[in-house]
């Protein structure tokens, strides 16, 4: 029977990374000066695995594998993407998809819109809540051909997309979209939780380019709704982007060191720019837990160390390095993710943990609160989903009245969100 290509392509990525293990083994030997046997040992071992190898492997597998293995040997955060991964990658840090802008009412197989991404194409094109799509490209469009639509929609040739709508108040128009470049919002939830005590609430998901400008809209618009306390919820927050974290903290902080990177070459500040704290001295409380990591960690060091935030929670994960990621020259096309510096919060706490003592690292909350597992996993199935902001959610809520049923994400039960609520009330 013939080898199964899919066995035999993971074998030959195994020994493409045992092959580039080694050769990470051996860095250390070329970095002394022993170059040139170093890579005499790393070619004798790849004509073994061409001679001896059952199935001899094609050399872009070997040194896919070898380079993942050499970087992946360094340390845990450290990694090789090829090109088909580094276009993914860089999607994720720019904070975009390719589409229209459009969320749409759970189970109604994409016919009726929930509400339009501010400054999408749909937005720019009038879509709004509540509206049902009748036709697609001058066919008839209803449930049960979500597909049809989506392919539509995410076009990447640049084709305009006709659609006939019906709003909620009656009649029909037409409306043309062209899908370009959309963001896709780091900000996940911006509510006004607390009206009588003015308490917002924003939930970040990740840090991209485009997160201070969502961040900074978020506020304008909870600011107009009457803000007077603020929870920023970094709970699942992975991390992302070191600029855009220290871009939100300086909205917070008015002086001193947001945080210290220590490269190779030295140590680096980034510090405060009085100019930009346009909430300084706001009453705020920081959510995190344990999967609150890298640059989400940063931000909740700073406004802890600053005293401008009380945070609430659970332990946090304990990544404290950065990571820069490097394009590689064509014809390869990969990006190189390196682990390039540690940072430091503003009281020269390492946030990075020490490998196999997990308490070593990270941010412990002023408050701590645990959640139930059941507790847990609400909360992470409503910071996964998207929310309207501030100004679609009056037509959220009269299409909940014609629909019957609840269509604005609202927090689960959740003993640390209640904590931090008890926190900010509190005289």
């Amino acid at each position: 029977m013939a080898p199964d290509p899919r066995t035999l392509r993971s074998s030959y990525l195994a020994l493409g990374l045992g092959l580039g293990l080694v050769a990470g083994q051996l860095l250390v030997l070329a970095l002394e000066g022993r170059r040139e046997e170093t890579w005499r040992l790393v070619e004798q071992i790849q004509r073994v695995i061409e001679a001896e190898h059952v199935q001899p492997p094609g050399e872009e597998v070997l040194l896919e594998g070898a380079l993942r293995g050499m970087l992946e040997a360094l340390d845990d955060h450290s990694r090789y993407y090829a090109e088909s991964e580094a276009r993914i990658l860089e999607q994720e840090t720019a904070g975009v998809y390719h589409g229209v802008g459009l969320s749409f009412v759970p189970d109604s197989d994409l016919s009726q819109v929930l509400f339009a991404l501010p400054g999408s194409p749909a937005a720019r094109a009038g879509v709004a809540v509540g509206d049902r799509i009748a036709e697609l490209d001058l066919e008839p469009y209803g449930p049960g051909q979500p597909e049809r639509l989506r392919a539509a929609l995410s076009n990447p040739a640049g084709r305009r997309v006709q659609l006939k709508l019906e709003p909620l108040q009656g009649g029909e128009r037409q409306v043309e979209l062209v899908p370009e470049p959309v963001l896709d919002p780091s900000v996940r939830h911006t509510l006004l939780l607390d009206p009588e005590h003015g308490i917002g609430y924003v939930a970040l998901s990740s840090f991209t380019r485009r997160t201070p400008a969502e961040f900074d809209q978020a506020l304008e618009s909870l600011k107009a709704a009457g803000l007077t306390a603020l929870i920023l919820d970094l709970r699942g927050n992975r991390g992302g982007l070191l600029d855009a974290a220290v871009h939100v903290a300086r909205r917070f902080v008015r002086e001193g060191v947001i945080v210290t990177t220590e490269e190779r070459g030295g140590r680096r500040e980034l510090r405060a720019e009085a100019e930009l704290a346009l909430y300084a001295g706001l009453p705020l409380v920081c959510l995190i837990d344990a999967n609150s990591a890298s640059s989400s960690e940063v931000l909740a060091g700073a406004l802890a160390d600053h005293r401008a935030a009380c945070l609430v929670g659970t332990r946090s994960y304990g990544k404290g390095t950065v990571q820069s990621l490097r394009r590689l020259r064509p014809p390869h096309g990969g990006i190189v993710k390196l682990t390039t510096a540690r940072y430091r919060t503003p009281s020269g706490r390492l946030i990075e943990a020490t490998e196999g003592e997990p308490e070593s690292g990270g941010l412990q909350p002023e408050i701590a609160v645990e959640l139930e597992p059941a507790q847990a996993a609400a909360l992470r199935r409503f910071l996964a989903r998207l929310g309207p902001g501030l100004a679609d959610q009056p037509a959220v809520r009269e299409l909940e009245t014609v629909l019957g049923r609840a269509l604005l994400p609202l927090p689960p039960e959740d003993p640390q969100l209640s904590a931090a609520l008890a926190h900010l009330r509190r005289p």
